[in-house]
């Protein structure tokens, strides 16, 4: 008896090779992708075929449809573009990233934990690191950072965590897990709070395309009056459950 092989639908194939090539940097962020027609013929598919590719890639953010101009590849670098997953409002509700700042970039190897989540082999390099988010001149965040390493990366600690995942891989989606805590000894000073304030604690992971982890953080939140926090479908988030990932370390 043949052995059964899952195959995937033919649109399917067709956006994993449009996204190899985004990844590639065959397309470019910015630049204006090839004429539909043309794709589906270089390939062999229909129209319709591709077409249904591009729409896969529109509900993922990779591509966005210029009118009068084509299909662009979207600059994940671009503000608009990360704050898809930004919790954090001002008082006019807008995304609110924060001046970020980054602190003692060093190298760890990965537990089983972090091999498990990371799908790198136990004692293989991961990048640790802190980082504050700021607003108006006030620490509203602190995190802890974990970033898988790949072999070929050249890049120094300090210009590796402070680049984002973006540079790296296509991101998806994030699965986050949001407590109220008290503020600890170390939030405290961070936060430039009382002992016991009421906090956010944040466990997040940010997922590539293929559901590969890029990211894992923990991170104490203090909103003081002038920000807010929003949960809601439009984070574009799935639950820790849904995913079966790993709270921490």
């Amino acid at each position: 008896m043949s052995p059964a092989f899952e195959v995937k639908p033919l649109y399917e194939q067709v956006t994993d090779e449009f996204v190899r090539r985004i990844v590639s940097r065959e397309w470019n962020a910015g630049s204006v992708i090839p004429n539909e027609a043309d794709l589906a013929r270089d390939l062999g598919v229909s129209l319709g075929t591709v077409r249904k590719a591009f729409g896969a890639l529109c509900d993922m953010q990779m591509v966005m449809r210029v009118p009068g101009k084509g299909t662009t590849v979207v600059n994940q670098s671009e503000n608009n573009s990360n704050h898809r997953f930004i919790n954090t409002r001002d008082g006019e509700g807008r995304p609110v990233l924060g001046t970020l700042a980054v602190c003692d970039p060093r190298i760890v190897q990965a537990t089983a934990e972090m091999s498990a989540l990371f799908g790198c082999p136990i004692g293989s390099q991961v990048l640790r690191f802190t980082r504050t988010r700021a607003y108006r001149d006030r620490i509203f965040t602190t995190e802890i950072v974990h970033l898988p390493l790949s072999p070929k990366d050249d890049l120094t600690m300090a210009e590796r965590a402070k680049a984002l995942w973006y540079d790296y891989d296509i991101t998806v989606e994030k699965a986050e897990r949001i407590s109220v805590t008290p503020a600890d000894a170390d939030d405290a000073r961070e936060l430039d709070v009382a002992p016991g304030t009421s906090l956010f604690r944040s466990t997040r992971l940010i997922y590539g395309y293929r559901g590969r982890v890029l990211e894992h953080r923990t991170g104490s939140i203090h909103l003081g009056d002038d920000l807010s926090f929003v949960i809601g479908p439009s984070d574009n988030r799935l639950s820790f459950a849904q995913r079966g990932a790993a709270p921490g370390f």
